[in-house]
């Protein structure tokens, strides 16, 4: 058992990285009181002396903390959790577990209870990429008074803290870092995107009417692993069937591999007034007359349509 902010941080990030997770681990929390690690078991604990409502912001996803948390921790894993809530779209959910896939060792991925799952550039929580988000505040400095008896100002600077990932609140954050691009194939401009972006759903067996963004920026593809992403100038909403409305996120992520999208990212559908995610997207093609594509999303719903709907690239962008 360990007290103190500054003890406890050091504490749980020497056990994080030796259980092979990033610093962020659970130590979105400020002014930590105690800290407990129960070797045997691998159950530990954080108290800390306020809730923080709005801790975290990735992706429009707020994560938020209670007064304790608790969890089991293993190699490359953090289970069990309580205390720890996540809100998207409105919509708050209790988290379960935080890992960090063999099969995706770039990645981290947050568990709900419910079994969603969101999963994120794990170079977004390491150290290369602090920005003192959770910069530790110094205690009554701003409650200090000069020789004059003067109330002194509000610290501008704040004192980096070694353990926050590189967000800002309120600012959105790419999944795509540097070391992604030095192994991917990018290309700018419109023209150039949509071209390559088109040989690729060609390539691997979908449907070309799936390229609805416009103003494409940016598109870069890692081949060895599958990663695409597409970045557009601003979000819209894309009207494809009477009751349906696509949204798309100004970045779009996914992974590609033959007549299938996964671990899609940065689009949503909405049907009579409901949103919802999508995360993957399948062809099948067994049956060419009746060939289907089906859309998934987190929560598992999928619905299907004839492939033939989107095999006609829209011409006129209205």
């Amino acid at each position: 058992v360990y007290h103190g902010d500054v003890e406890c941080r050091q504490k749980m990030t020497t056990l994080f990285i030796e259980f092979g997770l990033p610093n962020l681990g659970l130590l979105m929390q400020e002014e930590i009181e105690e800290c407990g690690y129960v070797k045997g078991v691998g159950y530990i604990w954080i108290k800390q002396k306020k809730r923080d409502t709005s801790v975290i912001k990735v992706d429009r996803l707020q994560i938020s903390c209670a007064t304790q948390v608790t969890a089991r921790i293993e190699h490359k894993k953090i289970k069990s959790v309580t205390g720890i809530k996540a809100k998207e779209y409105m919509v708050w959910v209790n988290l379960s577990e935080v890992f960090v896939d063999e099969k995706k060792p770039d990645f981290i991925t947050f568990k709900a209870a419910l079994g969603f799952t969101r999963s994120f550039a794990l170079s977004l929580f390491t150290p290369e990429a602090i920005t003192g988000f959770f910069a530790a505040r110094s205690k009554g400095d701003h409650n200090k008074v000069d020789e004059e008896g003067k109330k002194a100002p509000r610290p501008t600077t704040p004192t980096p803290n070694l353990l926050a990932p590189k967000l800002q609140r309120g600012r959105e954050v790419s999944v795509v870092t540097q070391a992604m691009k030095a192994k991917a194939e990018v290309f700018y401009g419109d023209e150039t995107c949509r071209e390559k972006f088109m040989l690729l759903l060609a390539e691997i067996g979908l449907p070309n009417g799936l390229l609805t963004l416009e103003e494409i920026e940016e598109y870069g593809y890692v081949k060895d692993t599958g990663f695409v992403w597409l970045r557009h100038r601003k979000k819209r909403e894309y009207h494809k069937f009477e009751n349906t409305v696509v949204f798309y996120d100004t970045e779009v992520t996914a992974y590609f591999e033959r007549n299938k999208i996964k671990n899609l990212t940065g689009v949503k559908a909405r049907e009579f007034l409901i949103w919802i995610t999508l995360s993957e997207i399948s062809v099948n093609d067994n049956n060419p007359r009746a060939a289907l594509i089906t859309f998934k999303t987190t929560a598992g719903l999928s619905k299907s349509f004839p492939l033939s709907l989107f095999e006609v690239i829209v011409a006129d962008k209205e």
